[in-house]
């Protein structure tokens, strides 16, 4: 897998912890939902949580933005480059290997979320950023528990299992026309009416010529 590919997938893997963990997705790119150079201002008590519920609420239909990423996933890009190789115990990665022969590249989803799913309360009890990132390098290392790992992600109650290759194509290939088409926004090739038309109207993201004659 690439770099480009990695970010893609991590991408996904974003959209999908605010999805079914949001108080994870507030820890570790709660930012990203917000405009980078907006202050917010400090409250406290149930205001900001009113407030919180209100901006989740609103934020419920955006996608994680293509060109930025939370900084946590700078420790994470090897999970899907590498297969989870240097990032899980040994015995617990070839047990994920076996898996993901027989099921293809959602089982680096399933395996990602559920590693996220078993440290959240770890996550979620961090006051300080900082110490984000060797929290979430050191969760993947304690599994040595492959079969426990395997559970966890396939029960039936709050586990992944659900997660089926289709949706997570569907979902790749989003993110990676949404990359191109603000690629070619920034470079002025498409305006944001045409991109609009473009998606919109027809199939292959390109409109008919027309006559010249006409």
């Amino acid at each position: 897998m690439s770099l480009e590919g990695s970010k893609v997938d991590l991408g996904v893997l974003m959209g999908a912890i605010r999805e079914s963990m949001p108080a994870v997705w507030a820890k570790i790119g709660d930012e990203m939902d917000g405009d980078p150079n907006e202050s917010r201002p400090t409250t406290s008590g149930a205001s900001a949580a009113k407030k919180a519920r209100s901006r989740r609420k609103h934020m419920a239909n955006k996608s994680v933005s293509t060109d930025r990423l939370p900084p946590i996933t700078l420790c994470m890009t090897a999970w899907f480059m590498s297969c989870f190789i240097g990032t899980l115990p040994i015995e617990t990665t070839l047990r994920v290997w076996d898996v993901f022969f027989l099921e293809s590249s959602k089982t680096l989803f399933r395996v990602a979320l559920t590693i996220f799913k078993l440290g959240e309360a770890e996550i979620k009890a961090i006051a300080d950023p900082m110490e984000m990132f060797s929290v979430v390098q050191a969760m993947p290392r304690r599994l040595i528990d492959a079969n426990a790992l395997m559970e966890s992600c396939y029960k039936r109650r709050n586990a992944f299992g659900h997660l089926n290759q289709e949706t997570i194509d569907a979902l790749r290939q989003e993110r990676r026309d949404k990359t191109q088409l603000d690629r070619d926004k920034l470079a002025g090739h498409v305006t944001d009416g045409e991109s609009k038309v473009r998606r919109k109207n027809t199939l292959f993201g390109r409109r008919p010529k027309r006559d010249a004659s006409a």
